[in-house]
């Protein structure tokens, strides 16, 4: 009876120390801060910064985070990324809304496995051409910024689901918008939009379209070209 309670005692120590050691070694995977993340290069694939108003600049280091799959800079202080983003191969999603930032690095065409991009509620005032490379895209937030124009290949986004264009200063409604064949939700109020091209039509799977109603001057004839289209006036 002693023999089997020492093998219960050990058994039960052992798993304790297992159990024990296993809580105390960190999961670099998921980091919180640049420190961490640069210190394990191999380990992560998610760095979220959010709402750290101390971060004002990203190294160009950022771009040695090769497994990098999500990264939140949402609520900083940040008004750029660098150009070494366009490294992180394996990036999947970029959240940087609500804080500072004026550009979308040029780079970021080259970041094919994106499907995923949030820049709302920022600075912004022009969307580069390279997006159109971004070929997995399936959200895409630009809403709130200043944006005036929609550069030549935006439609070329087809895989682009949800596309948030409100709140900017655009005043048209761009042919390149009637390209996106996979979208089904698209917000473009608060702008300056008055007409919507018949082109619309070609949009085959949009059920849902925010926009300003009594801006626009043609709305009935697209209600009748898309009865089905639901049209939503936030106001």
């Amino acid at each position: 009876m002693r023999t089997l309670n020492k093998i219960v005692l050990s058994i039960s120590l052992c798993c304790f120390w297992t159990i024990s050691i296993a809580q105390t070694q960190k999961d670099y995977g998921i980091c919180y801060s640049l420190e961490d993340a640069f210190s394990h290069k191999e380990e992560v694939h998610t760095l979220r910064l959010r709402n750290n108003k101390k971060l004002t600049e990203i190294p160009s280091e950022i771009g040695q985070l090769k497994n990098l799959k999500i990264l939140d800079v949402s609520g900083t202080n940040l008004s750029h990324l660098p150009e070494e983003i366009s490294e992180c191969k394996n990036l999947e999603e970029i959240t940087a809304n609500a804080s500072k930032f004026k550009s979308i690095p040029n780079s970021i065409g080259d970041l094919n496995k994106l499907k995923i991009l949030n820049f709302s509620y920022n600075q912004i005032e022009i969307i580069p051409n390279s997006i159109s490379n971004c070929i997995n895209l399936e959200r895409l937030s630009l809403g709130g910024n200043r944006i005036k124009t929609i550069p030549e290949g935006f439609g070329e986004l087809e895989n682009v689901g949800f596309c948030d264009l409100s709140r900017n200063e655009l005043t048209e409604f761009s042919l390149e918008l009637t390209k996106l064949k996979s979208v089904y939700n698209l917000w473009l109020h608060e702008n300056q939009i008055e007409l919507i091209p018949v082109e619309i039509e070609n949009l085959k799977k949009l059920t849902h379209l925010l926009i300003d109603e009594k801006e626009i001057k043609n709305l009935e004839k697209i209600k009748k070209i898309l009865p089905e289209l639901r049209i939503i006036d936030e106001d």
